[in-house]
């Protein structure tokens, strides 16, 4: 019917079947070349077929196929599933493992500020028993005695008062 012969797996294709005589009519065959024009058109409207740089067919078959995605195999795709699951699994081992670090470290910071807190409350005091001034001497008789050889702060008071108005 056509001058080359048909593709190996292109069966509507009037020429793929061999031409014996095997009882058909030749109408039928023309019905055939009319139904194969119509798919081939059809194929043609819907998407050309891929070339390679000869610019023939990839094809051997003449099958206009969906587009391949992807050069992986199925298992290659099996291998990177179990690849995500188990990147999965990691990620939430390392959230949790975070999140533990995390609670470690707001417990430190606590005992720290804590401490901190402590040590400055201390220092305070210290101060406050290494300062020289009005507030310091009141009610500690043992520094009074210590800088003013008086017995008391009462006492000290009393002299401060009679001495003050002197004072400029």
């Amino acid at each position: 019917m056509h001058e080359s012969p048909a593709k190996l797996y292109d069966s509507t294709n009037p020429d793929w079947v061999p031409s014996l005589k095997l009882g058909y009519d030749t109408s039928s065959t023309q019905k055939a070349t009319e139904r194969y024009v119509r798919v081939a058109e059809r194929n043609s409207r819907k998407r050309p077929a891929p070339t390679n740089s000869d610019g023939d067919s990839d094809s051997d078959h003449g099958f206009v196929g969906t587009p391949v995605q992807t050069e992986l195999t199925a298992k290659e795709v099996l291998l990177l599933q179990e690849e995500v699951v188990s990147l999965k699994k990691e990620k939430a081992d390392l959230l949790e493992r975070a999140e533990r670090i995390e609670k470690d470290l707001r417990d430190e910071h606590s005992k720290y500020f804590n401490l901190m807190s402590k040590k400055v409350e201390s220092l305070k005091r210290e101060i406050k028993d290494l300062s020289l001034n009005e507030d310091s001497f009141k009610g500690n008789n043992s520094k009074v005695l210590f800088y003013t050889a008086l017995s008391t702060w009462s006492l000290l008071d009393v002299l401060f008062e009679y001495v003050k108005p002197n004072l400029k």
